[in-house]
């Protein structure tokens, strides 16, 4: 059971035995609103914005193609990170102390 469902159950219950505030003399007005709406039954964020493309296949590609370029031909570094060296070892790159570089088929 989720936290959030936990909590929604706690307010129900609270709700049904008739919790009453002792600062309001009532049932609080959040409590009663969560217990009849729902938690899980509102989304957190409405979107009114249309989904839009910013860069095109081709330009994604040309993206995607020169960043494997330049793991190939400059490499990088990972310092004092000994189990992602090993990672990339096992992948079979051409490694120098904690610089690597990858092959172009790799990424």
């Amino acid at each position: 059971m989720s936290t959030s469902q936990v909590i929604l159950s706690l307010f129900l219950t609270i709700a049904n035995r008739r919790f009453v505030c002792p600062s309001l003399g009532r049932v609080p007005v959040g409590v009663a609103r969560r217990a009849r709406l729902g938690a899980a039954k509102q989304p957190y964020i409405r979107r009114n914005i249309p989904s839009f493309e910013i860069l095109s296949e081709e330009a994604l590609t040309i993206i995607e193609h020169n960043a494997k370029s330049v793991l190939n031909e400059i490499g990088i570094t990972f310092r004092r990170d000994p189990i992602t060296l090993e990672l990339w070892r096992n992948a079979v790159a051409e490694m120098h102390r904690e610089w690597v570089r990858t092959p172009l088929g790799l990424c």
